[in-house]
């Protein structure tokens, strides 16, 4: 039942998937043939909006993952989820991970689309393909020369973006469903997700007290503890680790949260 579970889910969220990708490769496509092509400053203003092609996707990807997982649980659609021989807890687990993996893939073919609108960038800043690849040659030689802890945090936080939009989403839908904001309709979940979204500010801000830091300096990088008032400093060389902690553990808070909520507190419209 799970298998067929993730095939299903899988069919019904592919098509708009692709359908982003496609909008987005059109749109980026077009904006650094029309860079090439055209002269200054037409190509420059295409060259933005190539660069804004490739950052939408991954975005829209998300948001539009976060609007079927509502519609399909809490729709008309949602009576038919909801008549699977299945705990809610499984469908709702089955739906993060397909959502979650088909974000990851977001990412991939942002950055794809990213590098195709770097060319466009870097030609209309009078550069070519070639001073493009060796900028990004030396930053992946300056990426790799890190720490192993470095390229670990890096690797953790790539991975962690999609989960922490994801649940926003999902907590606005389920909690944002229940029988007490019901009664608000659509209401209820954006009531729900502008509370997740100034909640999660106030744990960043809290969780960038603690003692733990990451300095960027002479062209190396270097984990410290220790406390540091950071909202005093005038530099830009200091990461606090405790933010990306703190809106981490939020996420993790709301998508369990979430899970109860889908399971024994569903209100369908």
């Amino acid at each position: 039942m799970i298998a067929n579970l993730f095939k299903h889910e899988f069919r019904r969220t592919l098509p708009g998937f692709g359908l982003i990708a496609a909008v987005g490769a059109a749109v980026v496509g077009g904006s650094v043939l029309l860079t090439v092509l055209l002269p200054a400053p037409l190509n420059a203003i295409f060259s933005i909006l190539g660069i804004g092609g490739a950052i939408i996707v991954p975005t829209a990807v998300v948001i539009w993952l976060g609007i079927h997982f509502y519609r399909s649980s809490y729709s008309k659609t949602g009576y038919l989820t909801r008549a699977l021989p299945v705990r809610g807890s499984t469908i709702y687990w089955v739906k993060f991970a397909v959502a979650y993996g088909l974000s990851l893939l977001s990412l991939l073919v942002g950055a794809a689309l990213a590098y195709l609108a770097g060319i466009g960038f870097t030609v209309a800043g009078g550069g070519t393909v070639a001073d493009l690849n060796a900028y990004l040659a030396s930053a992946w030689d300056w990426i790799t020369s890190a720490p192993g802890w470095a390229l670990a945090m890096i690797a953790i936080v790539v991975l962690m973006m999609p989960v922490q939009w994801l649940a926003s989403f999902y907590l606005a839908s389920t909690v944002g469903s229940e029988a007490w904001s019901s009664k608000f309709g659509l209401g209820g979940p954006i009531l729900v997700w502008f509370a997740f979204y100034v909640g999660s500010q106030m744990v960043g801000l809290l969780a960038a007290l603690l003692p733990i830091q990451v300095m960027v300096a002479d062209g190396g990088v270097a984990l410290e503890t220790g406390f540091r008032n950071i909202f005093a400093m005038n530099t830009n060389d200091v990461i606090p680790v405790g933010v990306f902690l703190g809106i981490f553990a939020l996420a993790f808070v709301a998508i369990a949260w979430g899970s109860v909520s889908f399971d024994r507190k569903v209100e369908l419209r």
